[in-house]
Formats: C-alpha cells, structure tokens, sequence
C-alpha cells in the first residue's frame, strides 16, 4: 500500500509518498498529532547514496541486504510486517496498492508524457533529447543521468526546491537562476513529473496557447 500526502500547492497538490524536508514551511503543518499514524509495511525503499546519483535500495524487515527486484514482488506475502510513522490526510488517504517506497520514473516516461503536451516537438541539443514549444526549449531528457531538467520560474523553483530537495534542485550556475531546474527521475513519482512537464510548458509557451488550453491536465489515463 502506498500512503501519500499532498504536495506543494504549486503542483496542484498532487500527493507524494515522502516528507523531504521536516523544516519547510509546506511540510510543517502535517507533522502535527491530528495527522500522524502508522503505517504497516513489508518493505521500504532508502536511497543508499546522493552521488554522483541517488540509487534507491529496498529492505524488510530481518534482511541485511538491499532487496532484489523479484524478492520485493514477493515480500507482500512471505515477510513480516513492520510498522513506519507518518502523516496521514483523509482528503488523500492512499492513492494506489503498490509495493511500499517511491516508484522511480524512467526517461521514456518523460519522452512519453512530453509529447502529450500540445504543439511539443522533440528536438535536441548537445547530445541530449528535448522537447519544445514554438521553437523554445521547455525540458532536456538527460538519458544516462536519468534526470530532466525542466524551465520553471525562479518563485516556483525555490519553492520546489525547499519543499522536495530530493527530487528538485537548481542547474548550477546562471541558467539555474533563471529558473532552470533538474528533477531526478530517481526521485519523482509519475504525478511529480507530469506536473512538471506540465508547468514547464506553461512557463515556456505563448500566453495564446495557455490560454487556449487553459484546463490541461496530463493524464494519460
């Protein structure tokens, strides 16, 4: 089961399964006593390093070793529950039955979900794969580093950044002051990257083309 809490009001809230900074004013409010709960698992998943990229490992309990693919398919039924604490919210609840931990996005995911953008066309500069709006660069697929990065305004990027610091940072530099950001797809739930594709092309496209598609929503269900 997969227990989620809604995210940063910048991307419609869209739920996510981890608090990634206890002391950012976003997460603050639901680590109070009415939210907190238990939540039974079978395994978790934790990154084991940050760099040169963050590679998630799974664990359950009695294991002294990070989890293989097929071993966490079966740990529903064969290995003892554990208990975690976290914040639970009654507008979201659980949002879907999968193995416990974040689900990392894949570069085709992105290529994918891109393309669903009106008027986007896939391009590329300096090796990398990207995708455009009218000629302008919204998003850059970087494919070996299994990350996007993704033009947002510099408000919404510190925002971003201060609330998921895990999966959002700046690009070094000037292009990250001007609001360049890169989304480790190591680090994003599917809702997280579709709504910041999304966002980006807002940003990016022409205020005729908003406005025309004033009520998108990426969803390809």
């Amino acid at each position: 089961m997969r227990w989620c809490i809604p995210g940063p009001k910048a991307f419609g809230e869209h739920p996510v399964t981890n608090v990634r900074n206890v002391k950012s004013p976003h997460w603050r409010p639901w680590l109070k006593p009415a939210y907190r709960c238990l939540v039974p698992l079978t395994a978790f998943s934790a990154y084991a390093d940050t760099r040169p990229r963050k590679t998630p490992g799974w664990f359950a309990l009695g294991e002294a070793r990070p989890l293989g693919r097929r071993s966490r398919e079966a740990s529903a039924r064969t290995r003892p529950l554990a208990d975690a604490a976290g914040p639970r919210s009654r507008r979201f609840g659980s949002a879907r039955c999968v193995l416990s931990g974040v689900m990392p996005c894949l570069p085709e995911d992105v290529r994918a979900l891109a393309l669903m953008l009106p008027e986007t066309v896939e391009g590329a500069h300096q090796g990398h794969p990207d995708f455009r709006i009218v000629g302008r660069i919204y998003a850059t697929l970087w494919t070996d580093e299994e990350r996007v990065v993704v033009k947002l305004t510099p408000e919404l990027q510190a925002e971003l950044c201060e609330a998921e610091p895990d999966a959002f940072e700046p690009v070094p530099g000037n292009w990250g002051s001007r609001g360049w950001t890169s989304l480790d797809l190591n680090a994003a739930e599917e809702e997280t990257l579709r709504s910041a594709l999304l966002t980006a092309w807002r940003t990016v496209a022409p205020p005729r083309l908003v406005a025309r598609y004033e009520g998108l929503a990426l969803d390809p269900e």
